[in-house]
């Protein structure tokens, strides 16, 4: 960042801490606290103290606050949570070390439990509240209904650094092979072709920013391809701060596939045998 010239404020530090991939919410906590022993932003100072305190309560709360509520512990199954076997527990305390068992990502969710016949149409099939953890147990995330947010302004108010957009120079170009951090699924971005491009595209975006576009974190993205087992390729949008260059594996069954995806991307290869990579990989996954 400092070759492009950008120099982050601590307002941005604290907006890239709080989402930093791959720490714990109280690792990300900790990052925000160290912010708030050097800055003099008055106005980050009292939104951070914020943040920590409603973090707080919600965390005391879910475990505090047990009767009338049933605790599911939830694993993650192809695209959703879905509740574990032997899911039900008295109490959030029980659900998590059972949750810490599994060696998996993990998610608690807070029920209510009713002793009279109630609308469903009106609501009460919903969590009031869910703690998400990690393979080791470490808490990632949290959401709850339970504890009123008592912030000045509005929790998802645009002007907070927790969903802030931060202008993130990047030298990520059409063809470059990426993985997210802390993944190992290797992917081929397909942004600006040249320099050119990317200064054009930057200026485009900070019109459409000023208009009230690109206003929150995960603005900050690129599109990165990523071949499935059949060779067929699905585009994501990757957060340019969680982005870094991939080498392919010399044993990887999707590195020619990858590599000759570059080669298009980057006008160099030849469409033919594009193909012929891809078909391949389909044969051999019809072959286990």
């Amino acid at each position: 960042m400092e070759k492009k010239g950008k120099k982050l404020t601590d307002f941005e530090r604290a907006t890239l801490a709080y989402n930093y991939p791959g720490l714990s919410i109280e690792e990300r906590l900790e990052l925000l606290k160290e912010i708030m022993d050097t800055t003099q932003d008055q106005k980050l100072l009292g939104q951070i103290r914020e943040r920590i305190a409603h973090h707080k309560k919600c965390v005391e709360k879910f475990y505090e606050n047990k009767k009338g509520m049933m605790y599911v512990l939830e694993t993650y199954d192809e695209d959703d949570w879905r509740p574990a076997d032997w899911c039900y527990f008295a109490s959030g305390e029980l659900a998590y070390a059972s949750g810490k068992k599994l060696g998996e990502c993990f998610s608690i969710a807070k029920y209510r439990i009713f002793e009279k016949e109630i609308d469903m149409e009106k609501g009460g099939h919903y969590s009031v509240s869910n703690l998400h953890y990690d393979e080791k147990g470490d808490l990632w995330n949290c959401s709850s209904d339970e504890v009123a947010w008592e912030g000045e302004l509005d929790e998802d108010d645009e002007e907070r650094f927790e969903d802030a957009y931060v202008d993130l120079p990047y030298p990520f170009r059409t063809g470059d092979l990426v993985r997210e951090v802390g993944c190992d699924e290797i992917g081929v971005v397909q942004s600006e072709r040249t320099d050119e491009e990317y200064e054009l595209f930057r200026t485009r975006a900070e019109k459409m920013r000023q208009e009230g576009h690109f206003n929150s974190y995960g603005d900050a993205s690129i599109p990165v391809e990523y071949p499935d087992e059949n060779g067929n390729f699905g585009h994501s949008h990757v957060l340019i701060a969680n982005i870094e260059y991939a080498v392919l594996d010399e044993n990887d069954p999707k590195r020619e596939v990858l590599e000759y995806a570059s080669l298009m991307l980057k006008e160099k290869g030849y469409i033919q045998t594009f193909q012929m990579v891809c078909k391949e990989l389909q044969r051999n996954a019809y072959r286990k």
